[in-house]
């Protein structure tokens, strides 16, 4: 008897992790348009996936890199090889942005994600309405859709990690682990405040962060625009 309620016990284990399995692979959000956008100010080109009524380019934005935006170095004196690395750097990750620069990085008829557009694209992605505002690690499996590539929303989000402040050094901390990106709001860049809302996404977790941080902090920017649909 003891047998047969634990055979019945591990088959049912079996059913439902399948189930959970199943519903996961069922979401899959394809993006309704998709274009190119080339910024006049450097040449550089971007592409974009349209989701919801926004626009979002596909990747990190890269401008004024190595201008007034400093470069991946962890060193004080870089070399060649901190030259290779910050190239390489770059072109897979983008650039780190402290807010303030962050506000005016965006190319005109862009802009850089506020905490509106990353809600609006977390909706469209299936995050409950009721999760939207809270702080913390939210939703399901809204992380790893915005990390997929064309076949999925295309949005491929890059792990570049930050610029942290180690004492009067900075330290380019978990690139290639988790993404942090800015979140910009009209209501604190009036009020000068210190802090600033940013989304984190990590390469282990399928949630997304939303917390908040201090502005000095340097992080990885995505810019959209309102879609015009013809």
């Amino acid at each position: 008897m003891k047998n047969k309620i634990y055979l019945l016990g591990l088959l049912l284990l079996v059913v439902f992790s399948g189930c959970e399995k199943d519903e996961h692979e069922m979401i899959s959000v394809k993006p309704e348009a998709i274009g190119v956008f080339v910024d006049a100010r450097d040449g550089h080109e971007y592409k974009w996936v349209r989701l919801g009524n926004l626009d979002w380019m596909v990747e990190n934005l890269v401008y004024g890199v190595g201008d007034f935006v400093e470069p991946y170095y962890n060193t004080d004196d870089p070399d060649d090889k901190q030259m290779e690395d910050f190239m390489r750097n770059m072109e897979i990750y983008g650039g780190l942005y402290p807010y303030e620069i962050a506000l005016t990085a965006a190319p005109e008829g862009w802009r850089v994600a506020t905490d509106e557009d990353w809600k609006n694209l977390e909706s469209v992605l299936g995050m409950e309405p009721s999760e939207l505002d809270k702080e913390g690690y939210r939703g399901s499996v809204q992380g790893e859709l915005m990390q997929q590539d064309s076949v999925g929303t295309g949005l491929r989000m890059q792990l570049g990690g930050f610029f942290n402040y180690y004492g009067t050094r900075r330290l380019t901390d978990y690139m290639g682990v988790y993404g942090f990106f800015w979140a910009m709001s009209p209501e604190q860049d009036e009020a000068e405040n210190v802090n600033a809302v940013y989304r984190k996404i990590s390469y282990d977790s399928p949630k997304v962060y939303r917390g908040t941080t201090l502005k000095i902090k340097q992080m990885s920017i995505r810019c959209v625009r309102d879609a015009v649909k013809e």
